[in-house]
Protein backbone atom coordinates (compact mmCIF):
# COMPACT_ATOMS: atom_id res chain seq x y z
CA UNK A 1 0.00 0.00 0.00
CA UNK A 2 1.05 3.30 -0.55
CA UNK A 3 0.08 7.16 -0.56
CA UNK A 4 -1.45 8.34 -3.35
CA UNK A 5 0.19 10.94 -5.58
CA UNK A 6 -2.85 12.95 -6.77
CA UNK A 7 -3.69 15.95 -4.87
CA UNK A 8 -7.26 17.69 -4.48
CA UNK A 9 -7.19 21.42 -4.71
CA UNK A 10 -8.81 22.60 -1.64
CA UNK A 11 -11.86 24.44 -1.60
CA UNK A 12 -11.89 28.34 -1.50
CA UNK A 13 -14.79 28.91 1.17
CA UNK A 14 -13.05 26.14 2.96
CA UNK A 15 -9.76 28.02 2.93
CA UNK A 16 -11.27 31.18 3.65
CA UNK A 17 -13.19 29.68 6.98
CA UNK A 18 -9.85 28.55 7.89
CA UNK A 19 -8.34 31.86 7.55
CA UNK A 20 -11.41 33.94 9.79
CA UNK A 21 -11.25 31.36 12.04
CA UNK A 22 -7.11 31.64 13.14
CA UNK A 23 -7.78 35.21 13.02
CA UNK A 24 -10.21 35.16 15.78
CA UNK A 25 -8.32 32.85 17.76
CA UNK A 26 -5.60 35.18 17.86
CA UNK A 27 -8.02 38.39 18.44
CA UNK A 28 -9.02 36.41 21.33
CA UNK A 29 -5.67 35.51 22.54
CA UNK A 30 -4.73 39.13 22.64
CA UNK A 31 -7.68 40.17 24.23
CA UNK A 32 -7.13 37.88 27.36
CA UNK A 33 -2.87 39.22 27.65
CA UNK A 34 -4.55 42.32 28.11
CA UNK A 35 -7.00 41.39 30.50
CA UNK A 36 -4.92 39.16 32.87
CA UNK A 37 -3.01 42.03 34.47
CA UNK A 38 -6.19 43.60 36.11
CA UNK A 39 -7.53 40.15 37.26
CA UNK A 40 -4.26 39.51 39.36
CA UNK A 41 -4.81 40.88 42.68
CA UNK A 42 -3.59 43.92 44.51
CA UNK A 43 -0.48 42.77 46.50
CA UNK A 44 -0.59 45.34 49.35
CA UNK A 45 -4.08 45.88 50.11
CA UNK A 46 -5.10 47.97 52.77
CA UNK A 47 -6.14 46.19 56.28
CA UNK A 48 -10.11 46.29 57.14
CA UNK A 49 -9.73 47.47 60.77
CA UNK A 50 -11.57 50.73 61.13
CA UNK A 51 -11.25 51.15 64.71
CA UNK A 52 -9.31 53.83 66.67
CA UNK A 53 -6.53 52.20 67.76
CA UNK A 54 -5.76 50.05 65.55
CA UNK A 55 -6.72 50.98 62.04
CA UNK A 56 -4.58 52.34 58.71
CA UNK A 57 -4.55 52.42 55.35
CA UNK A 58 -0.78 51.26 54.88
CA UNK A 59 1.47 52.85 52.85
CA UNK A 60 4.32 51.84 50.48
CA UNK A 61 7.09 53.63 52.82
CA UNK A 62 6.26 51.71 56.52
CA UNK A 63 8.90 53.27 59.10
CA UNK A 64 12.08 51.93 59.48
CA UNK A 65 11.88 48.83 61.92
CA UNK A 66 13.73 48.90 65.32
CA UNK A 67 16.42 46.01 65.48
CA UNK A 68 13.21 43.74 67.35
CA UNK A 69 11.33 41.06 66.38
CA UNK A 70 8.76 39.13 68.87
CA UNK A 71 7.71 35.87 68.55
CA UNK A 72 5.32 33.19 70.39
CA UNK A 73 5.02 30.04 68.78
CA UNK A 74 2.18 28.52 69.86
CA UNK A 75 -0.01 31.49 68.44
CA UNK A 76 1.74 32.05 65.27
CA UNK A 77 3.32 35.28 65.95
CA UNK A 78 6.21 36.42 64.46
CA UNK A 79 7.06 39.89 63.55
CA UNK A 80 9.21 43.02 63.59
CA UNK A 81 8.50 45.77 65.55
CA UNK A 82 8.18 49.28 64.40
CA UNK A 83 7.49 52.37 65.82
CA UNK A 84 4.23 54.11 65.99
CA UNK A 85 4.39 57.70 66.75
CA UNK A 86 1.57 59.82 68.61
CA UNK A 87 -0.68 61.86 66.24
CA UNK A 88 -1.82 65.24 68.15
CA UNK A 89 -4.07 65.82 64.56
CA UNK A 90 -5.76 62.32 64.84
CA UNK A 91 -5.65 62.50 69.13
CA UNK A 92 -4.50 58.94 68.21
CA UNK A 93 -0.98 56.78 66.85
CA UNK A 94 -0.39 57.18 63.45
CA UNK A 95 -1.08 53.80 62.07
CA UNK A 96 -0.67 54.58 58.84
CA UNK A 97 1.71 52.24 57.25
CA UNK A 98 1.12 49.17 59.80
CA UNK A 99 0.89 46.39 58.10
CA UNK A 100 1.84 42.68 58.91
CA UNK A 101 4.47 44.40 61.82
CA UNK A 102 4.04 44.88 65.40
CA UNK A 103 4.21 48.85 66.33
CA UNK A 104 5.55 50.09 69.74
CA UNK A 105 3.32 52.63 71.24
CA UNK A 106 5.33 55.87 71.03
CA UNK A 107 4.89 57.17 75.00
CA UNK A 108 5.45 53.80 76.68
CA UNK A 109 8.47 52.16 77.68
CA UNK A 110 11.41 51.20 75.67
CA UNK A 111 12.97 47.97 76.90
CA UNK A 112 15.21 48.02 79.90
CA UNK A 113 13.53 51.12 81.04
CA UNK A 114 11.96 49.23 83.72
CA UNK A 115 8.21 50.29 82.39
CA UNK A 116 5.31 48.62 80.30
CA UNK A 117 6.61 48.37 76.29
CA UNK A 118 3.24 47.97 74.75
CA UNK A 119 3.21 46.49 71.19
CA UNK A 120 -0.47 47.05 68.96
CA UNK A 121 -0.95 44.94 65.76
CA UNK A 122 -3.71 43.87 63.31
CA UNK A 123 -6.00 41.23 63.66
CA UNK A 124 -6.17 41.07 60.18
CA UNK A 125 -4.92 41.92 57.09
CA UNK A 126 -6.54 44.33 53.86
CA UNK A 127 -6.34 40.88 51.61
CA UNK A 128 -8.29 38.57 54.63
CA UNK A 129 -5.57 36.92 55.64
CA UNK A 130 -5.22 37.10 59.55
CA UNK A 131 -2.83 39.84 61.08
CA UNK A 132 0.25 39.25 63.36
CA UNK A 133 -2.09 39.40 66.46
CA UNK A 134 -4.31 37.30 65.09
CA UNK A 135 -4.43 34.61 67.90
CA UNK A 136 -3.02 36.66 70.76
CA UNK A 137 -6.17 35.82 72.76
CA UNK A 138 -5.76 32.25 72.93
CA UNK A 139 -2.41 32.82 74.89
CA UNK A 140 -2.58 31.48 78.47
CA UNK A 141 -0.64 32.25 81.74
CA UNK A 142 2.51 31.05 81.80
CA UNK A 143 2.84 30.96 77.79
CA UNK A 144 6.60 32.34 76.55
CA UNK A 145 6.75 35.21 74.27
CA UNK A 146 10.43 36.35 73.35
CA UNK A 147 11.83 39.35 71.96
CA UNK A 148 14.80 38.94 69.97
CA UNK A 149 17.37 42.32 69.66
CA UNK A 150 19.45 42.00 67.40
CA UNK A 151 22.76 44.07 66.63
CA UNK A 152 25.93 43.97 64.42
CA UNK A 153 27.23 40.90 66.23
CA UNK A 154 24.68 38.90 67.88
CA UNK A 155 20.90 38.49 68.74
CA UNK A 156 19.36 38.42 72.41
CA UNK A 157 16.70 37.19 73.52
CA UNK A 158 14.38 38.64 75.75
CA UNK A 159 11.32 36.30 77.12
CA UNK A 160 8.32 37.11 78.73
CA UNK A 161 6.07 34.59 80.81
CA UNK A 162 2.03 35.69 80.32
CA UNK A 163 -0.06 36.60 83.37
CA UNK A 164 -3.21 38.08 82.01
CA UNK A 165 -5.14 37.99 78.95
CA UNK A 166 -7.98 40.49 78.81
CA UNK A 167 -11.16 42.05 76.91
CA UNK A 168 -11.47 45.58 77.33
CA UNK A 169 -13.48 48.62 75.86
CA UNK A 170 -11.13 50.77 73.11
CA UNK A 171 -11.09 53.61 75.50
CA UNK A 172 -9.43 51.77 78.60
CA UNK A 173 -5.89 53.39 78.35
CA UNK A 174 -5.26 51.98 81.71
CA UNK A 175 -3.82 48.76 80.14
CA UNK A 176 -0.72 50.94 78.62
CA UNK A 177 0.38 52.53 81.81
CA UNK A 178 3.67 51.71 83.57
CA UNK A 179 2.94 49.09 86.80
CA UNK A 180 6.39 49.98 88.39
CA UNK A 181 8.19 46.86 86.92
CA UNK A 182 9.07 46.07 83.84
CA UNK A 183 6.26 44.46 81.52
CA UNK A 184 5.24 43.45 77.62
CA UNK A 185 1.78 44.51 76.46
CA UNK A 186 0.18 43.57 73.46
CA UNK A 187 -3.01 44.87 72.03
CA UNK A 188 -4.95 44.49 69.03
CA UNK A 189 -8.86 44.00 67.98
CA UNK A 190 -11.92 41.64 68.51
CA UNK A 191 -15.87 41.95 68.18
CA UNK A 192 -15.91 43.08 65.03
CA UNK A 193 -19.68 44.48 64.48
CA UNK A 194 -20.97 44.11 60.59
CA UNK A 195 -23.11 47.07 60.98
CA UNK A 196 -21.01 49.50 62.47
CA UNK A 197 -18.42 48.05 60.55
CA UNK A 198 -15.93 48.18 63.88
CA UNK A 199 -14.27 46.17 66.40
CA UNK A 200 -16.25 47.09 69.76
CA UNK A 201 -13.16 45.46 72.06
CA UNK A 202 -9.53 44.89 72.18
CA UNK A 203 -7.53 41.70 73.45
CA UNK A 204 -4.71 42.39 75.84
CA UNK A 205 -2.20 40.48 76.80
CA UNK A 206 -0.10 41.23 79.83
CA UNK A 207 3.61 39.80 80.15
CA UNK A 208 6.63 40.12 82.74
CA UNK A 209 10.01 39.87 82.18
CA UNK A 210 11.90 36.73 82.62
Amino acid sequence: MYRSRRSKSLNPLVALLIVIGVVAIYSAFERLNRQVPALLPTPTAAPTQNAAVLSAQPTSTPKRALPFRIAAANVNLLAEIVPLYFDMTLDTWNLNYLYNQAGHLEGTANLDEGGNFVLAGHVELGDGMPGPFARIGELRKGDLISIFRENSATTEVLQYAVTDVLIVPPNDFSVIRSRGYEELTLITCTDWDAQQRDYLKRVVVRARRL
